[in-house]
């Protein structure tokens, strides 16, 4: 029997969490564009945080370090993720959960959704989207960082052992789904991540808000 690719991916994670972790946690590419979201969308004290597919909680331990005032809740659905994150960032709160259902009544001042969407089928990314902004606060902002094209099946990252489902996305796409879902799009960034083989991709980082 086939395994679902939400399965596989997370067994995956599970399995080379300690090498995303290795690669990712103080990743300065990423934290530059984490400061830039905090400097621009941030700037006030005791900021409800969603740091929503976590991972080993690089993005909440940089976040409480530049204001130990955020109260920052974490949620990935990888075991091993969510172990390491609390070791990483002991001061926030992390929650095993699948993204694709978050039932909570909470709303945020801000989330972070920093390449989960990656994970996603077309029709899950639609769905995400749309609970995104029932997340938000009003005037809420939101983080959002996936990799450009149009292709989707299993890769096997250049730091893991085994295959993860990934799905590419077209800016355009992903901007007509915000929109459409009433964010207004304030900054977009692009960074050219250079694979092992000498390969490119294109990520995409976008930052909004809810404009209801």
């Amino acid at each position: 029997m086939k395994k679902d690719k939400t399965i596989k991916t997370i067994e995956s994670y599970d399995k080379n969490a300690k090498k995303f972790e290795d690669k990712f946690l103080n990743f300065k590419p990423y934290r530059e564009k984490i400061l830039l979201f905090q400097k621009k969308h941030l700037i006030h004290n005791k900021a409800t945080i969603l740091d929503i597919g976590c991972g080993p909680g690089n993005h909440s331990r940089y976040l409480y370090s530049l204001n130990n005032s955020y109260q920052i809740t974490g949620v990935d659905l990888s075991e091993k993720m969510i172990e390491l994150a609390r070791v990483n960032a002991p001061n926030c709160n992390f929650i095993k959960d699948d993204i694709r259902n978050l039932d909570t009544n909470i709303k945020y001042d801000a989330i972070i959704a920093s390449f989960c969407i990656v994970h996603l089928s077309d029709n899950e990314l639609i769905e995400f989207i749309s609970k995104l902004n029932e997340l938000l606060n009003n005037t809420g902002y939101l983080y959002l960082s996936f990799i450009e094209g149009n292709k989707t099946g299993f890769i096997k990252p250049d730091f893991f052992d085994e295959k993860i489902y990934f799905n590419f996305f077209e800016r355009k796409e992903v901007i007509k789904l915000l929109t459409s879902n009433l964010f207004k799009i304030n900054e977009l960034y692009e960074y050219d991540y250079i694979e092992k083989n000498g390969s490119t991709s294109k990520e995409i980082f976008i930052f909004a808000q809810k404009n209801n």
